[in-house]
């Protein structure tokens, strides 16, 4: 957040200015977030039949939080969901793509590591949790790291 307001608190209209969508800053700032519990009862009722690896919140560190384990694992991540307007806007105001996805979850609320063979299995159960689950890319052995396709980045783990 110390980002965001560094940039906002240069801007003449600072948390009023308007986005392009006609929200300000100050209203996309404050969006609720999603909440997953519904995702997670539905998960707890297979939680034998599925391999969930691990659950990683998506604040914090951002995209680069997804090698926040300390093991030898690369995560590649090949597709995504689109930007919200705030990170656009971020990006207009000079934030690097690479301080972007170092910083902001950038749409991703929440990430599942989950074994290849039950993709579709955690896929159906986010449907009937309305929750909507994005098979964004795949966990190798390599560097810790975060290979970013979509931006041709490659992301360093969390500091800490």
């Amino acid at each position: 957040i110390s980002l965001l307001l560094k940039v906002v608190m240069e801007l003449p209209e600072q948390l009023l200015t308007k986005l392009p969508n006609g929200r300000t800053l100050g209203e996309e700032a404050l969006m609720p977030v999603v909440s997953y519990v519904r995702l997670i009862e539905q998960l707890h009722v297979s939680w034998r039949e599925l391999t969930i690896k691990a659950i990683i919140p998506g604040t914090g560190g951002g995209v680069a939080k997804l090698c926040f384990d300390k093991r030898p694992f690369t995560y590649r991540i090949n597709r995504w969901v689109e930007l919200p307007h705030i990170m656009q806007f971020l990006l207009e105001k000079g934030i690097s793509k690479q301080g972007l996805y170092t910083t902001f979850n950038c749409g991703i609320g929440m990430y599942l590591i989950v074994a290849a063979k039950h993709v579709e299995a955690i896929m159906a159960r986010g449907k009937t949790a309305d929750c909507e689950l994005i098979d964004l890319g795949m966990v190798e052995e390599g560097p810790r790291q975060v290979i970013f396709e979509p931006e041709n980045l490659v992301l360093p783990p969390p500091e800490g």
